[in-house]
């Protein structure tokens, strides 16, 4: 008998603590497989305090990825910036990887007018630069990466006001009073996983702002959005390729989104099963390469 078990780190986040007890049972092996999803936040840039693209870029840079990928996702996952998987044909490697860099956000936090009061918080015209940040319940790796995030921002001067919410009400649609498309939020965290055909219009295109779309970042660049109507205007995969890297690298440079990680699908099977290449776009395996 040939057992397969697919262990999506998009379907359960906690499932990266099983990792290390997989590779330990003998007679199977473990793939690690680059999904097609990013782990991500974005800004809503439909408020006042995250207009400013050096606010956002403080905000992205405090953040230390690495430790979370390796104190809440166990080591698996991938670090970059571009919001496209390297299991994708349209990955752009022309995109560089920002270190974690508090020296450079204090500067950044600095230059945008916001100053250290005596508490150490920062204010600008009497406001303090305090971030509504919501989140899914239930979901114990949320929970300590922002607790993590939270450290790490008020070491430069920035509140976190976490608001937790059932997934059901976080991502309901705006007629039903969810939060995300109401735009209720500075700063939310999830996961998006996307399509094989590379059109990114439904998430950035600027006439997706809810309720028509799913633009709930409210981020409108003419020249990306112009490259996303290109794209779906042609069936040549280098015209494709182009006018998408030009959507990856202004989203990369503008930061209303920030890639916390690609993650990684675990697929365990016992070793008499040959030529199992699991599929890095479902969730589900793909038995059209498999001998049994």
């Amino acid at each position: 008998t040939t057992e397969i078990y697919t262990l999506s780190l998009h379907d359960a986040l906690p499932i990266c603590s099983y990792y290390l007890r997989l590779k330990a049972i003998k007679g199977y092996e473990v793939l690690r497989r680059s999904s097609y999803g990013f782990n991500h936040f974005d800004f809503n840039l439909a408020r006042p305090n995250l207009q400013d693209v050096r606010v956002r870029r403080a905000l992205s840079l405090a953040i230390d990825r690495d430790t979370i990928r390796q104190k809440i996702s166990h080591g698996l996952g991938t670090i970059q910036d571009g919001i496209i998987s390297p299991a994708s044909p349209f990955f752009d490697p022309a995109i560089k990887t920002s270190p974690f860099d508090p020296k450079k956000a204090n500067q950044l936090l600095d230059q945008a007018g916001w100053t250290r009061g005596a508490d150490g918080i920062r204010s600008k015209e009497g406001q303090k630069l305090s971030i509504e940040f919501v989140s899914n319940s239930g979901s114990p790796d949320t929970d300590q990466t922002i607790e993590l995030i939270r450290g790490w921002w008020k070491d430069i001067g920035v509140l976190l006001d976490r608001h937790n919410y059932d997934p059901t009400m976080l991502f309901a649609l705006e007629e039903n009073g969810g939060i995300i498309y109401s735009g209720k939020f500075d700063v939310v965290i999830f996961a998006w996983f996307l399509a094989p055909s590379g059109d990114l219009s439904n998430i950035y295109g600027c006439r997706e702002f809810p309720p028509k779309g799913q633009n709930s970042l409210h981020w409108c660049d003419p020249k990306a959005n112009d490259a996303m109507d290109a794209f779906k205007e042609t069936y040549d995969f280098s015209r494709q390729k182009k006018y998408n890297a030009i959507v990856q690298e202004a989203i990369a440079a503008q930061y209303p989104t920030y890639v916390i990680s690609i993650p990684e699908d675990l697929y365990a099977y016992n070793i008499d099963l040959k030529g199992f290449h699991p599929n890095a776009v479902t969730a589900f395996d793909d038995f059209m390469n498999v001998d049994i």
